[in-house]
């Protein structure tokens, strides 16, 4: 899709942020419904790593579910 762009007076479909942010929903949504049906509500267990000391839970939670939000496509 973004090679068309080359060709003059075209422009390419990620130009406008519609696209990449329809991808990205989708890849989240994929995601979030793959991890649910195939884990059920043990998917949020992610979000809390096993060992860690309760005072750095918060800290490390939040840390979890940034970097959930990033690796999937969305900010």
């Amino acid at each position: 899709m973004n090679l068309i762009g080359l060709i003059p007076y075209t422009f390419t479909v990620t130009a406008t942020s519609s696209s990449p942010v329809a991808l990205a929903a989708l890849v989240f949504l994929t995601v979030l419904v793959y991890g649910f049906s195939k884990h059920g509500l043990h998917f949020f267990k992610l979000f809390v790593p096993s060992g860690v000391p309760i005072y750095i839970l918060p800290l490390v939670t939040f840390i979890e579910i940034l970097s959930f939000l990033v690796a999937t496509g969305l900010p």
